[in-house]
């Protein structure tokens, strides 16, 4: 394909297939979208998921507390974030997308959009999960109003709210926990397919 014919900022490597799906109206695409977070988060490795537990046991124990200094707990933040480079596999714009999903939390505290301390380790692996489908997905998609197929863009983001929302019940319930229970993500697998009976295309639909 000749550079011309590439509308720069659409979703491509592990979403790329996701996109098209979401874009020709596929019933396939909210599956090809979670398998392609999967293999992404599996492809950036560990180190963004240790980062987010870290980053949700500091702001555990330090909000608890009486008196709080936001600016230093975001300087903490970034502390933590830092001595994460050190560990195998970390890139620094990984750690960057725990950290923003670090630093959305804190300021939901601070804004009294959130209170509750119970949990917050779990909390910001999930909040990673979906700043990486945020960043590598949907901030794409935003950045053209040129899209695959044709579709208009606030039908396609419309459509991808949608698709999210089952792919954040899946992080929610499943990936999450287990990722911050074993520090990893090698042990998380997609769902099962519903098992889905095939009509009888014989069989009277209207018989009691």
């Amino acid at each position: 394909m000749a550079d011309g014919d590439i509308v720069h900022g659409r979703p491509n490597g592990y979403y790329r297939k996701a996109y098209e799906a979401i874009c020709e109206g596929r019933s396939d695409s909210t599956r090809l979208l979670m398998e392609g977070l999967l293999k992404n988060m599996k492809h950036i490795g560990d180190a963004p998921v240790i980062l987010a537990k870290l980053l949700g046991e500091y702001l555990q124990t330090e909000i608890e507390k009486e008196e709080l200094n936001w600016s230093n707990l975001s300087k903490g933040l970034e502390n933590l974030k830092n001595q994460c480079l050190n560990l195998e596999s970390a890139k620094y714009y990984n750690l960057e997308i725990a950290l923003r999903g670090g630093k959305k939390i804190l300021n939901e505290f601070r804004y009294g959009d959130r209170t509750e301390t119970n949990n917050l380790p779990e909390v910001l692996v999930e909040q990673y999960m979906k700043e990486l489908l945020e960043s590598r997905f949907s901030e794409k998609i935003n950045l053209t109003s040129e899209h695959h197929n044709g579709i208009n863009s606030q039908v396609l983001i419309d459509e991808v709210q949608n698709i999210k929302s089952e792919i954040v019940h899946v992080i929610d319930t499943k990936w999450a926990k287990k990722a911050t229970e074993y520090e990893s993500v090698s042990k998380l697998r997609m769902p099962k397919r519903q098992n889905i009976q095939p009509i009888d295309m014989e069989e009277d639909l209207l018989a009691l």
